[in-house]
């Protein structure tokens, strides 16, 4: 985990305890720690906070550059996720045909949080809530985050937003199967099956016109 890797070195190299970088970012500890366990993904609006606190790029957080100066806007910049993010998340509705509260009851939230997110949210919504929206609009996040033009554009492989849970189990070396460890090669296949399996779904899902196949009640921090 690139990411988990970075933070932990750039902490160290602070000579900060988890707590005191915790406190500088007014973070839970316990959240980050899971950052640096790579258990837990920080959405967008805090791997700014972190690049802007160790004064090096998120790109360079995330792996996509080893150059630590490298600008952090290959793929769009901040200011034009917040412009861009809420008028392509109306846009996206609108095309869609959906009302506010048309789409508010397919992710699970209140027509006022859609509303807002639609003005200008100071804080972009949780990875699982993004996933959502984009579902339901037949959209891929890294369109919705202004990171690619083209709506059917999953974006890169390494971006913040792009699904890791299912696969974080396959990077336990302890990892086997009918009592057999498994291989790189096999974790990697394993991997590129289940990736290929979820953006199969997901294309099944707005060829239907499903307006909302992943739809479980989100999480209290979502937004």
């Amino acid at each position: 985990m690139t990411l988990a890797r970075r933070l932990k070195a750039l902490r160290k190299s602070k000579r900060l305890t988890q707590q005191q970088l915790a406190d500088q970012l007014q973070l839970n500890r316990a959240t980050y720690a899971k950052y640096e366990t790579g258990s837990h993904q920080p959405d967008y609006e805090i791997l700014l906070r972190l690049a802007d606190f160790f004064q090096v790029s998120v790109d360079y957080l995330l792996g996509r550059t080893d150059d630590p100066r490298a600008p952090r806007n290959t793929f769009g910049t901040s200011l034009r996720r917040q412009a861009e993010f809420p008028r392509r998340l109306r846009e996206a509705r609108e095309k869609k045909g959906l009302g506010i509260e048309d789409l508010a009851a397919a992710v699970g939230l209140s027509p006022v949080d859609i509303a807002n997110l639609e003005q200008s949210p100071s804080n972009l919504p949780g990875i699982g809530m993004l996933n959502r929206l984009a579902n339901c609009l037949g959209v891929t996040v890294a369109y919705l985050v202004a990171d690619v033009d083209d709506p059917r554009n999953p974006g890169p492989p390494e971006a913040w937003y792009q699904p890791k849970e299912l696969l974080r189990i396959l990077e336990d070396s302890e990892i086997t199967f009918d009592g057999v460890p498994l291989t790189e090669a096999d974790k990697q296949r394993i991997k590129d099956i289940l990736t290929g399996l979820f953006w199969e779904t997901k294309q099944i899902s707005r060829r239907r016109g499903n307006r909302c196949l992943f739809h479980p009640h989100p999480p209290e921090n979502e937004m």
